[in-house]
């Protein structure tokens, strides 16, 4: 059964602000928006109010009234709000006035035949009526539309500053990481502990082996110099890469590439396939016995990171912060967001391959 892995810690400020996001503090609109339509009531008790019951029926009967008139118009722009939240604010605040002064108008007539009636009070000229509350409800339903798309818009810009200040601290975060990794005593003290093996047993080895080291350091101090770089270029990395992984763990980690050739001048970012493969060999046995077989499959502009899994036996300690920051840095770059799936048997990961274009379009 799939689902989808939570990524924590470093992202739960997102979380939260998801949950929020529907979230709207308008406790003292609607108080005031009833009290304000109650002063209407008080100067028109004298026309309505007709001795001690008649008076309390009246108030009872029109603050019955507004608050479903208002509690409907709440309900009706709230759910607008939600269900076309990527339309631009005019069309949906025009959207909004239409859908209020519809129900506004509707309850109205319903409202003020139905006292009337129930009181068995005369209506009087019905021309005049009716055209009072449609001016009525016009002037409600634009005041109140209003009134709740500034809030909506001060919302969302709320939203987005909070966003942005927690995808720029990930970013550092995530640069700060990339910085530790250049020079990660782990990797470097088992590189070095493989070329010392080599050295004596097999010269050639021990230099292309000290050829591919090099490569690799090479690259890990110039990756944060470009925020992106090429499909090719991060794919040679990956080679030499793999190349010193290959030579510790030999016939226990295999590594299929199924990339198209169209594909290689789309863009990632820096690390994200490194991140990737280390991500595999850290949570899962690596063994002649149960080989770890890493795939990564190119198609319709996405690329496929999959590993079979076999979780190993003790836990390991994590942060997920690898992932984290994968995730974090395409939502900095406004792409299509990673998606990352798990199974019974393999563990998935599928990240947007950049066009060239596109992203100089939406930095332009």
């Amino acid at each position: 059964m799939y689902f989808t892995i939570r990524v924590k810690g470093v992202l739960k400020e997102f979380n939260y602000m998801q949950k929020q996001s529907s979230q709207i503090n308008d406790k003292w609109v609607r108080i005031g928006g009833i009290a304000l339509l109650s002063i209407n009531m008080l100067l028109n008790l004298d026309r309505h109010g007709t001795g001690v019951n008649g008076t309390w029926f009246f108030v009872f009967y029109y603050l019955v009234s507004i608050v479903l008139i208002l509690e409907f118009n709440r309900y009706l722009i709230r759910k607008i709000h939600q269900q076309d939240a990527a339309v631009k604010k005019r069309k949906r605040f025009w959207k909004a006035v239409l859908a209020c002064f519809t129900s506004t108008t509707f309850l109205f007539l319903i409202s003020f035949y139905g006292f009337h009636l129930v009181r068995g009070l005369h209506v009087g000229d019905s021309y005049k009526a009716i055209t009072v509350i449609i001016i009525c409800s016009i002037v409600l339903a634009m005041v109140h539309a209003g009134i709740y798309e500034a809030m909506e818009y001060s919302r969302r810009l709320g939203m987005l500053e909070a966003e942005k200040e927690e995808l720029l601290r990930i970013n550092l975060q995530g640069q700060y990481d990339a910085l530790k990794q250049q020079v990660n005593p782990h990797f470097l003290f088992n590189s070095i502990n493989t070329v010392s093996s080599l050295i004596t047993k097999d010269p050639v080895r021990a230099q292309k082996f000290l050829s591919e080291m090099s490569k690799v350091y090479r690259y890990l101090l110039q990756s944060n110099e470009e925020e992106l770089v090429t499909l090719e270029t991060e794919l040679k990395f990956i080679n030499s890469y793999f190349h010193l992984l290959k030579t510790r763990f030999t016939d226990g980690l295999f590594l299929d590439l199924q990339i198209e050739d169209d594909v290689l001048q789309c863009q990632v970012p820096a690390l994200t396939l490194q991140l990737l493969i280390e991500n595999a060999i850290k949570h899962n046995i690596v063994e002649k016995e149960t080989p770890l077989v890493i795939s990564m499959i190119s198609g319709k502009g996405q690329l496929t990171v999959r590993n079979n899994l076999q979780k190993k036996l003790t836990d390991v300690v994590s942060t997920r912060i690898g992932l984290a920051n994968i995730i974090a840095k395409y939502k900095l770059l406004g792409q299509p967001e990673v998606i990352v799936l798990q199974t019974e048997n393999e563990f998935t990961v599928t990240i947007p391959l950049i066009q060239s274009k596109m992203y100089e379009h939406t930095n332009s």
